[in-house]
């Protein structure tokens, strides 16, 4: 989704558009919001979008403040446990947040979550490094059988979503608008 369509997404649902001449921040404002599923996905999946241009796609991680990079860490460990599992999470670029995935989870509200993320930490024998380049050194070096069976099981307790992720990334912008700044 391009940023015109993420500020169109926004724009309809709080009532407020940027001036489509300038480029400016669009603040989401304090205004009473329907929790219709279908707005509440379309929300978190434009506030993503925006953050992802944003973070230059995790490169810039410096241009989110705290709460957007909250939220970001939730997207991005979801978006790839989805996709190939805690495996592909932390073999990928994404793996930089596992030791933020954690906190960032339990500070939505997203508390069996988190407890999910951390098994998936204690799956292996040592903690993981941050840097990309040295932790898939340490992941070929490290990974076994048993490690992916306890990865699969954190696998399949994450795809049974204990908790509304979607809602609670929801309620989590809403509750803090004033740190969720769109360009």
């Amino acid at each position: 989704m391009d940023k015109l369509i993420a500020v169109l997404l926004l724009g309809a649902l709080f009532g407020t558009y940027p001036n489509q001449t300038e480029i400016q921040t669009v603040h989401l404002p304090a205004t009473e919001i329907s929790a219709d599923m279908t707005e509440t996905e379309d929300l978190v999946f434009s506030v993503y979008e925006a953050l992802l241009e944003k973070a230059e796609y995790g490169d810039n991680m410096e241009a989110l403040n705290e709460k957007e990079r909250i939220f970001y860490i939730t997207q991005q460990v979801e978006a790839e446990v989805n996709n190939g599992g805690f495996s592909q999470f932390f073999f990928n670029s994404s793996g930089n947040f596992s030791g933020e995935m954690v906190s960032a989870f339990e500070e939505i509200g997203a508390v069996q979550t988190a407890q999910i993320c951390q098994r998936a930490l204690d799956a292996y024998p040592v903690s993981l490094p941050a840097e990309w380049g040295e932790r898939q050194v340490l992941l070929d070096e490290i990974e076994t059988d048993e490690i992916y069976e306890k990865l699969n099981a954190c696998d399949s307790s994450f795809y049974e979503y204990p908790e509304n992720l979607y809602l609670l990334n929801y309620e989590f912008i809403i509750n803090n608008k004033e740190f969720f700044e769109v360009e």
